[in-house]
């Protein structure tokens, strides 16, 4: 018994494990003839082919054939061949061969440049023909299915997108808190900027005013042109104790009873923020009865303004500013009252330095009447 094996049959082509898997090939020509004989020398070769002639509708071919490879048989490679080829070549997972009787270097440089994946002379052998057409599916499974070098490539790159997508998120979070930073600085500079253009013109117009009732006055018009419409009244300490009316500004009270107001306010108010630091504020008539008790019946449901105007550990004066509890104080305005309190105060010491230059400092507020009383 002869237990060899059978000699195989040589076809002229040289098989392997993509070969095996069976690309299927889908023969496209107008002419007959070529069709039959290159899906004779393909089938011989042990792949599956289809072969069709209907060249203005390939796309409709490809999806009901669903081809690895399309092996173009062209007759003359024209124009109209070139844009067929561009057509097939852009379909997902498909290569195409080009035959061509008697192909130049200039048609395989227009069929590359149009897609093809390969081009043949229409006489080339089954066994070369078959293997071309082989590589051409391979290139075109690799193009479709990464290899998994290009896997880990795609994986790394995932991760490096996910990364500096992250990343992008946390920096624009932090520049959205530095442009919240910047905006608030950039705030409290042009505040600043704007309080010291306005302590420049204020003190400006103060150092230009050495009698005591017109600084006042001046002193008074500057700060109501700031705050708006308001009742506002300096009160000046006396060598008694007590404080006496300087100036005031009377803007929405009976003017009969303005002047009586303001000079119970100068001993109900004016001694309780005497030694108080910075700029106090009142709002409503809970708030001001709690500070000022029983006084607070004279002003009513208000806004207070009240602020000591010092200068060397002296108090010169008390300027109150109130005005009906629905309008209120801006902000800008209370923030910028002490720098004008300083200014103010300031004034004042070197006015009451000029009109008392003649007597010891030591001696300013005592002796004789004699104008140095800054109430009298």
């Amino acid at each position: 018994m002869d237990n060899s094996t059978p000699p195989r049959r040589e076809t002229g082509l040289t098989r392997s494990p993509s070969l095996s898997a069976q690309p299927r090939v889908l023969v496209l020509s107008q002419t007959r003839a070529a069709r039959e004989v290159l899906s004779a020398r393909l089938g011989g070769a042990g792949l599956a082919v289809q072969a069709s002639a209907a060249m203005p509708d390939a796309g409709t071919v490809l999806q009901r054939e669903r081809p690895d490879v399309v092996l173009f048989h062209a007759t003359n490679v024209n124009d109209d061949a070139i844009g067929l080829i561009r057509t097939l070549s852009t379909q997902p997972g498909v290569s195409v061969v080009v035959v061509a009787e008697k192909p130049s270097l200039d048609v395989a440089l227009a069929a590359m440049r149009a897609g093809a994946a390969d081009l043949l002379d229409a006489s080339t052998e089954a066994g070369e023909l078959a293997r071309r057409v082989v590589l051409a599916s391979q290139r075109a499974r690799e193009l479709a299915t990464p290899s998994r070098e290009m896997q880990a490539k795609l994986r790394r790159l995932r991760k490096i997108c996910r990364e500096l997508h992250s990343a992008r998120e946390q920096v624009s979070a932090q520049v959205g808190s530095l442009c919240e930073e910047l905006a608030r600085a950039y705030g409290d500079i042009a505040e600043r900027a704007s309080h010291a253009a306005v302590a420049g013109e204020f003190n400006g117009v103060l150092r230009q005013e050495l009698d005591l009732e017109t600084l006042l006055r001046v002193a008074l018009e500057f700060v109501l042109a700031k705050s708006g419409p308001t009742n506002a009244a300096i009160f000046l300490p006396s060598t008694t104790g007590d404080f006496s009316l300087g100036a005031y500004v009377n803007c929405d009270g009976p003017r009969d009873t303005a002047e009586i107001l303001l000079d119970h306010l100068c001993q109900a108010v004016a001694p309780r923020f005497e030694n108080t630091e910075g700029v106090t504020l009142l709002s409503g008539r809970e708030e001001l009865t709690e500070r000022l008790g029983e006084a607070a019946d004279w002003i009513g449901d208000a806004n207070l303004l009240a602020f000591p105007c010092r200068h060397e550990d002296e108090c010169l004066a008390v300027v109150t500013l109130f005005r009906p509890a629905r309008q209120e104080f801006p902000s800008t305005f209370t923030d910028l009252l002490p720098v004008l309190a300083d200014l103010f105060a300031k004034q004042l010491a070197r006015v009451i330095k000029i009109h008392h230059r003649h007597i010891p400092k030591h001696q300013w507020g005592a002796g004789d009447a004699d104008d140095l009383d800054l109430s009298a």
